[in-house]
């Protein structure tokens, strides 16, 4: 009989996945309700009528991410152990989804290379600070606003990654993850119509590859869902009642230099510049190991997958760094 081979990597990858899951889990066992939990809770708590009163009453002067409000009330109904468990797993597909390798990539030393990707991502979320993570992550209603949609981006970057690749699968849900993935937050709508406009340019200059009337659709559908986000009558009311002139994605970018200032002031510490900096680290790794694949020049994907987010990380730990104590 033929010796069958046993795959030790792929144990030691599930035993990897099992320690962020529990990792996440722990953290999110004694985090409790608070701040605008409080407020959202008061949704549910008067029959289903005056729960779609309020959420149009707050697209209206609040803001535009109904999807991660509706999702956010609904869990705030049920007993918080719903939303600690979900969030753990949430949280761990995250960095599954972040540290998997993609389709058809070389299977030499993948699998070695994967656990080594988990481990690290993992560990540059739980180590970041938690003046960042309590607003964000172990937070149920910010976890919706933040957790959520980097699921959802990373979920719809996997599909529209395999599309490209034949995969005929993936096409049904291509264009409903297009939409769903962009009516998220701000920062989810502008990345996920970035990313698919990105992916099509690339597959019709650089590839050579067929882009499909579904990819098409799928970017005009995740510009509807930025715009159901960005163009909301709420984001235009906060900006009349903050007393700025601009609403919408001129509100976004002119806010810039304020969040970067929030950014340099408030989170400044030695763990979260650890971080950014290990973070930039990998991606460089990742970009030098890909970028010369063919050994004919550059490979653009490479360059744009790999040195945006390199330059970002790089920018923001300096920014960081260097800010007042």
């Amino acid at each position: 009989m033929p010796s069958r081979t046993v795959d030790v990597w792929k144990y030691v990858r599930v035993a990897v996945f099992a320690a962020v899951l529990a990792a996440f889990a722990a953290v999110c066992a004694n985090v409790f309700l608070y701040g605008d939990d409080l407020f959202y809770s008061v949704f549910t708590q008067h029959g289903f009528s005056y729960y779609v009163k309020r959420h149009v009453e707050h697209y209206q002067l609040a803001n535009g991410r109904v999807i991660v409000h509706l999702l956010a009330t609904a869990l705030l109904g049920l007993d918080i152990w719903v939303w600690r468990v979900l969030n753990s797993l949430a949280l761990s597909a995250c960095v599954l989804l972040a540290a998997s390798p993609r389709r058809g990539a070389d299977a030499v030393g993948e699998r070695e290379a994967s656990v080594a990707k988990l481990a690290f991502a993992g560990a540059v979320m739980l180590m970041t600070s938690t003046q960042v993570t309590r607003q964000s992550i172990y937070w149920l209603t910010g976890s919706l606003n933040y957790v959520y949609p980097c699921l959802m981006l990373l979920i719809y970057w996997r599909v529209l990654e395999r599309s490209f690749e034949g995969e005929d699968r993936a096409f049904w849900s291509l264009c409903p993850l297009a939409f769903l993935a962009a009516a998220t937050n701000e920062q989810g709508g502008l990345m996920s119509f970035g990313l698919t406009l990105m992916f099509i340019l690339w597959a019709r200059f650089i590839a050579k590859k067929r882009v499909r009337a579904a990819h098409l659709v799928s970017l005009g559908l995740a510009f509807v869902g930025f715009l159901t986000v960005v163009l909301s009558p709420g984001l235009t009311h906060r900006a009349d009642v903050a007393g700025t002139e601009q609403g919408g994605l001129a509100l976004i970018i002119g806010n810039m230099p304020r969040t970067m200032r929030d950014l340099m002031y408030g989170y400044s510490n030695r763990a979260n510049v650890a971080a950014l900096a290990a973070a930039a680290l990998y991606c460089a790794a990742r970009l030098l190991r890909c970028a010369r694949t063919d050994g004919k020049g550059w490979n653009v994907r490479s360059v744009m997958f790999g040195g945006i987010p390199l330059a970002a990380a790089v920018c923001t730990a300096v920014c960081i760094a260097f800010a007042p104590d």
